[in-house]
């Protein structure tokens, strides 16, 4: 066959002439009357004119290709998946599903890692370890509610370190309680407590510690107990019977030197005798209130003086005795007096004597109690 372009021989079935590259039509020969297609000289019709004008080379070369000549195509990014364009593109989705991927995965590790630490919850188990003053006039101090935390002792999953008890202990320090009523308390009054402290402290150490810190400005109930009750009588002071009998036990040496360093005498004798519970009639209306009721543990005695014997009471008594026998040292109060001669020897007038003495030290009358062993 024959390039339509150029005229020039080309291989049959070629869509494009070797020589000028021109686009081949296909030609379909139809048959015409009497005329079988293997006649035809060619499958193609050929334009003679242009056959001759293409045998002169010069004339070909000077000649102007015609304007609805055959130009090469865009190239089309082929569909091979392996094709380089297709290889980059397919490579940067690889990348960025990994690195979606593996911010994905940090955060989920972060969160686990952060919802798996130890917490604390400082007011779970918050609550009023003290409570000044008298019930109806009780009050709270600055150590009255305890966050229930042991310093001594760290939280489930933190390590012992010296460093780590160091950072807890401080920790357990700067916690802080307030309450909406602190004055004026009785028992089974409800008041509300926040914890509160220094937040950013708090918040560094829980930090170090690795651990998560709950409560930090919430509140809850809580009911009002363990207010002391002014003794009424010598049953209720009954009731604190070791701290009498630390007292008990504990004066009768104190009574003995006393008497001995004040009379320069020598105590042949000392004997219990009888505890008193002597109660005031002064009222209590203020948070500064303590009443001036006394314990005292009578002893009698018998002396040599002067080659005399004599006879009488030695006297240990505290003051503010619903105080004393709830101290931690009930002896550390102590007082002690003494009604030897001059007819003391009479329990009765012993009594009266020193009535009339508290009478006109307080101003106030007293009741005595008999305390029972």
């Amino acid at each position: 066959m024959f390039c339509i372009q150029c005229g020039k021989k080309i291989p049959d079935d070629s869509l494009f002439c070797e020589h000028c590259g021109a686009r081949q039509i296909p030609f379909t020969v139809h048959q015409e009357d009497g005329q079988s297609p293997e006649h035809s000289d060619s499958e193609y019709p050929v334009d003679t004119a242009a056959a001759a004008a293409g045998e002169n080379e010069a004339d070909r070369k000077s000649e102007q290709v015609p304007s609805d000549s055959w130009h090469p195509e865009p190239e089309q990014v082929p569909s091979d998946p392996w094709h380089p364009d297709n290889e980059k593109k397919t490579k940067g989705k690889i990348v960025f599903g990994v690195i979606a991927g593996l911010l994905v995965a940090a955060a989920l590790i972060f969160w686990i890692i952060a919802g798996t630490k130890p917490e604390v919850d400082v007011l779970a188990d918050a609550s009023l370890s003290s409570v000044s003053g008298y019930n109806g006039y009780g009050y709270l101090t600055s150590d009255s509610i305890s966050s229930g935390l042991s310093a001594e002792k760290l939280p489930d999953g933190v390590d012992d370190t010296a460093e780590n008890r160091a950072d807890w202990a401080t920790l357990v320090s700067v916690i802080s309680y307030s309450a909406d009523k602190s004055y004026g308390l009785k028992n089974g009054d409800k008041i509300v407590i926040t914890a509160g402290g220094n937040e950013a402290t708090i918040d560094s150490l829980a930090d170090d510690l690795g651990i998560t810190v709950k409560g930090l400005g919430d509140s809850r109930t809580i009911t009002v107990s363990g207010i002391r009750e002014r003794f009424a009588n010598g049953s209720d002071v009954a009731d604190h019977s070791k701290m009498l009998a630390k007292l008990r036990i504990g004066a009768k040496p104190a009574v003995k030197k006393y008497l001995a360093g004040k009379v320069d005498c020598k105590v042949t004798s000392i004997k219990y005798y009888r505890t008193y519970f002597i109660r005031s009639s002064q009222k209590i209306d203020s948070v500064s209130d303590a009443p001036d009721d006394i314990i005292a543990v009578f002893y009698k005695v018998r002396i040599s003086y002067g080659g005399n014997a004599y006879s009488g009471y030695g006297v240990a008594y505290v003051n503010k005795a619903s105080d004393a026998l709830r101290a931690s040292n009930v002896m550390s109060g102590i007082s002690r007096t003494y009604y030897v001669g001059d007819g003391y020897g009479s329990f009765s007038k012993v009594k009266k004597k020193m009535d009339s003495q508290l009478r006109a030290g307080t101003g106030y009358s007293f009741t005595w109690y008999k305390v029972k062993k």
